[in-house]
């Protein structure tokens, strides 16, 4: 059965629903709003059905997505580049733009907690054709169904409309959240790339002392506290009883990282019970599915007993350690779509219908517990898991793992950024070799300039001149915070990966090169400060001046004064150290 309206049609059995009752509401903007309400007329689960529709290509050259591996945002043909989202899978939203980043056309869907299929590419005559399947895993029977999608099709900047469909989720009181506080917007050391799971209270400690006095303020205490079986796998987590070998007293070793003036937060890895550790034979016939290459289970949070399992082993650890948060990592396996075991039913003690349900359920659970006893204590999730439902629980949100890799890391927070809103997006922990040269170890954290920066390499391995790479860039961070974090934030490129950000304020403006090649244009407001940072493996950069000559200061990449720079009006080519800054006051 197919309804149609305008270029929008949507296709399916309908059996169990009443024919659909559908608005499109269209501003002269430029800007709309579909609607599309269903009423089920059975007792049967709701039917799988499709939303299609068409926008003209209007000189599209890519097409923006949230997908984190999305490297290259090529314009894809409409029978190919579908993505999926869901509660713990990013949010529904894309993109169109244009070769100078303009906007063509946009759409992001209110629908952000059941999966989703998205298909959005250009038709053979040109046309930008889109697709959105619903319902594509079993559903429990509803009685109705309402979903909202935002269209834009104003030609301003990309990334001025995806921060405004940020806010369009972010004014919905299902999705609103808790302001953050304010350590989460503070830099973080974290054990894992620098110690993977070989890690001691003492050498945490000696690492806390240097990683305060560069500027970190938090602790992450990453996998390995809780074993002393290594390895990688997760065949001994899920008890979640200190490695005393590792961790001899962890309420005194919380108290410790406090004394050097810094929070501390515990990793768990939260679906997973090992195939070895003691609680598996418990919670055995409460498991979603296995995952063998990990040797681990996933719990199945419909269950009550593993919600309250759950919640008390978080509760727990802040009354009795005194902590400051936790690292919940690995809720993204509760994402069973693709597993034999998904009833959607409530038989043998299961409470809730959906996984994705009781999921929110658990979170919700999880969150409220922790709040009444520690109202800011600190949540860390990753990518995916960040969309705006997940928002509303945790309040610390990562790119995804990329080690090493500078660029994905980039990328990912930019995506994160663009779509998060206030909400603080941290970068994955940068780290690099002892033989990297400073410029290099500099360029890993300007990268991520623009996100909450996350470290993790042995500091008190580290040559004395990356230590001084490392304070001057996060000092120039946290001095500089409120405009790369809050400031009127200007990707620039998408389809190049980004090579020129900027984020500018009333105070201040930053402009961040990332390809040589690049023209950095720079009009500053009355009274505007100016920094431009080189993180190309080229000295020199180009700068579209406009305005009368200012005079600025030059770094290298350790924050050694470098020499100064007259910008005059008009385009010039100025000698710029790699991974250097050229400062200009008032």
């Amino acid at each position: 059965m197919r309804f149609f309206m305008d270029h929008y049609s949507l296709e399916g059995d309908f059996r169990n629903w009443n024919a659909p009752e559908w608005e499109l509401i269209s501003e002269a903007d430029g800007t709309g709003l579909l609607t599309v309400k269903l009423q089920a007329v059975a007792g049967g689960a709701p039917e799988p059905f499709s939303l299609e529709f068409l926008f003209p290509r209007r000189g599209a050259v890519g097409r923006w997505s949230p997908v984190a591996d999305q490297s290259v945002k090529y314009l894809a043909p409409d029978w190919n580049g579908a993505f999926e989202t869901g509660l713990v899978s990013c949010q529904p939203t894309v993109c169109f733009f244009s070769g100078n980043g303009a906007n063509c056309a946009a759409f992001a869907l209110s629908e952000v907690r059941r999966r989703l299929k998205i298909t959005a590419g250009v038709r053979g005559d040109g046309m930008l054709r889109c697709r959105i399947d619903f319902f594509t895993q079993p559903e429990a029977p509803l009685e109705e169904y309402c979903v909202a999608m935002r269209i834009d099709r104003r030609e301003l900047p990309f990334h001025q409309v995806l921060r405004e469909m940020a806010e369009w989720y972010a004014a919905q009181p299902e999705f609103h959240s808790p302001a953050p506080p304010e350590a989460a917007q503070e830099p973080v050391f974290s054990s894992w790339y620098a110690y993977q799971q070989e890690i001691f209270d003492h050498r945490l400690e000696a690492e806390c002392v240097l990683a305060r006095a560069a500027g970190m303020t938090t602790l992450i205490i990453d996998d390995g506290w809780q074993t002393d079986r290594g390895g990688g796998g997760y065949a001994y987590c899920g008890d979640w009883q200190v490695a005393i070998r590792r961790f001899p007293e962890m309420k005194r070793h919380v108290e410790q990282v406090h004394a050097l003036g810094m929070r501390c937060l515990l990793w768990y890895s939260v679906p997973f019970i090992g195939c070895n550790s003691e609680n598996f034979q418990r919670f055995r016939g409460r498991y979603l599915y296995c995952r063998e290459d990990l040797r681990a289970w996933v719990l199945d949070p419909r269950f009550p007993e593993v919600r309250e399992f759950l919640v008390e082993t978080y509760a727990r650890a802040l009354r009795e350690w005194g902590l400051d948060g936790f690292k919940l990592d690995f809720i993204d396996c509760f994402d069973c779509a693709d597993k034999a075991d998904v009833v959607m039913d409530t038989a043998a003690g299961r409470d809730c219908e959906s996984v994705p349900s009781a999921v929110e359920r658990l979170l919700s659970e999880i969150t409220e517990e922790l709040r009444s006893l520690r109202p800011d204590v600190l949540l860390e999730f990753r990518q995916p898991y960040w969309g705006p439902a997940m928002r509303r629980y945790g309040n610390m949100f990562r790119a995804g793992d990329c080690p090493h890799d500078l660029i994905s890391n980039r990328l990912r927070t930019v995506d994160m950024r663009l779509c998060c809103g206030s909400a603080p997006v941290h970068s994955d922990m940068i780290c690099w070799s002892r033989e990297d040269t400073p410029e290099q170890a500099a360029a890993q954290l300007l990268h991520v300039l623009f996100s909450v920066p996350q470290i993790s390499v042995k500091l008190t391995e580290l040559p004395e001149n990356h230590r001084r790479t490392l304070a001057f860039w996060l000092q120039f961070w946290m001095e500089n915070r409120n405009t790369l974090l809050h400031g009127a934030f200007q990707p620039e490129g998408p389809q190049w990966n980004y090579p020129l950000i900027s984020a500018e304020d009333s105070r201040c403006r930053i402009s961040v090169v990332y390809a040589s090649g690049q023209t950095v244009p720079v009009e500053l407001a009355a009274g505007q400060r100016f920094h431009l940072i080189n993180a190309t493996e080229d000295s020199r950069v180009a700068v579209a001046w406009s305005g009368s000559s200012r005079q600025g200061e030059c770094f290298n990449a350790t924050g050694e004064a470098f020499g100064r720079i007259v910008l005059r009006s008009g385009l010039q080519v100025i000698p710029l150290p790699v991974s250097g800054m050229l400062s200009l006051g008032m």
